[in-house]
């Protein structure tokens, strides 16, 4: 299983890069690219008189949904490189109220908080391959947490470096690379120093005025921890689809699709998650890098 993910992930890359047009920029750039919110909500009346109907939306359980995200960049382009720092957050919450009165459940279904700098050092510019993209060495470091801990478990606490080789600097393609991963996970105490390899790609893809498409992969693959946790995992892979459509100013409307899955190291069975949804977002170009 490991193994075809892998491989899955390998060959969506090229497919990433081919359609590049690279344009040099030089300065910072700073952009809210994305703050988004999106709310459903369900509503039922004397669903336990309509039990064993076959039309379930006379016997369905009131259901709330919220979920929002946030994604903030901001980099500095030079002629030998590029430094970016990046803010993601999103947060979600589901509140099912039973029809029979007893008390109303409420889970969280997204919560994850993540600041990253990196730096990438241009050793090739390619204008002519794949359209063209800038290639060299990078390195980054990562903290990720939580707003809150999930029930039953500590607040997530992880410190993350990243060295590896990256493709960059592409207008559609904005992360493509391979890289060895250092974790300091002080999630749990004692503390797990955490070793792994992970393969990445990202990429927006402008089709039309108004409509851009935006999409990612990732996968890790974890090599040793020097702490045995229940939580530990061999691997993880995490993808994410989206559709932007302008509808008035810096108004979008987006059909989201995420999926993640892990395999716990001590657990027999894969974990998966599928979101597919509908964001309201807004984003702002606070400041636009110069283009030679």
């Amino acid at each position: 299983m490991k193994k075809l993910i892998l491989l899955t992930v390998l060959a969506c890359l090229p497919a990433l890069a081919a359609a590049q047009d690279n344009t040099a920029k030089t300065g910072w750039e700073v952009e809210l690219k994305r703050i988004g919110f999106n709310f459903t909500s369900t509503s039922v009346r004397h669903a336990e008189e309509y039990q064993g109907f076959p039309d379930s939306r006379l016997s369905a359980k009131d259901q709330t949904t919220v979920q929002g995200d946030l994604n903030f960049f901001a980099g500095y382009y030079t002629n030998v490189g590029l430094w970016s720092n990046t803010l993601t957050a999103q947060y979600g919450r589901n509140k099912v109220t039973p029809h029979d009165g007893t008390a109303s459940v409420t889970s969280e279904n997204a919560d994850s908080i993540k600041l990253t700098t990196d730096y990438a050092f241009k050793m090739w510019d390619w204008p002519d391959l794949m359209g063209g993209f800038s290639f060299g060495p990078f390195v980054n470091g990562e903290y990720e947490t939580e707003f809150t801990a999930n029930a039953g478990a500590r607040r997530k606490q992880v410190l993350r470096a990243r060295s590896g080789l990256k493709l960059f600097n592409g207008k559609y393609l904005t992360d493509l690379h391979i890289a060895g991963v250092y974790e300091y996970d002080f999630t749990y105490q004692p503390a797990s120093n955490n070793f792994a390899v992970e393969v990445a790609a990202r990429a927006e893809h402008p089709l039309r005025e108004g409509v851009k498409a935006s999409y990612g992969a990732y996968f890790r693959d974890y090599i040793s921890y020097s702490q045995t946790h229940d939580t530990n995992l061999d691997y993880e892979l995490g993808a994410d689809a989206r559709l932007d459509v302008l509808v008035v100013g810096n108004f979008a409307v987006a059909p989201v699709i995420k999926y993640f899955l892990a395999q716990g190291t001590y657990r027999a069975d894969l974990g998966q998650n599928v979101y597919v949804g509908v964001s309201f977002t807004w984003s702002r170009l606070f400041k636009a890098a110069a283009t030679n």
